[in-house]
């Protein structure tokens, strides 16, 4: 029996900024994202409400993650330097990737991520990172 020796092609990750032909594939990213990891909406928008919120370019820098040819992320910079990340299930292994290239291409001096108390998996992953806790904030809505 014959060995095969040929090396499997590299495949290339990038960041590409985002446009609206993205909003499709950002709602199906929501749509993806766990329960526990909300923390600026409590349901699923329409599909409506996300593209007007994704056309207001809320952020100072949004990216799609691309893995040769295929989507399969976004990441993106707050003005305040909130870093946001939503990988395809598949994916999930090139998060730590995905987050380097965004400090390479952005060079913020200080980066920060707000994660949801109940949303663990991500705790973890930003404390890998060298993220450090830094505040508990809380919230009180009157009626």
């Amino acid at each position: 029996m014959k060995k095969d020796f040929r090396k499997k092609k590299e495949q290339t990750l990038s960041l590409c900024l985002a446009n609206k032909k993205d909003y499709d594939f950002f709602y199906q990213l929501l749509g993806e994202r766990p329960k526990e990891a909300n923390i600026s909406h409590k349901k699923m928008p329409t599909r409506k409400e996300s593209d007007r919120f994704n056309a207001s370019k809320p952020y100072k820098y949004d990216f799609v993650a691309m893995l040769d040819n295929e989507r399969i992320g976004r990441v993106y910079l707050s003005k305040n330097n909130e870093i946001g990340i939503a990988v395809k299930k598949e994916y999930q292994s090139l998060r730590k990737k995905i987050i380097k290239l965004l400090f390479k291409i952005t060079k913020q001096k200080k980066y920060y991520a707000n994660i949801s108390p109940k949303n663990k998996r991500s705790q973890k992953f930003f404390k890998k990172l060298g993220f450090k806790l830094i505040q508990y904030t809380y919230a009180i809505q009157k009626r």
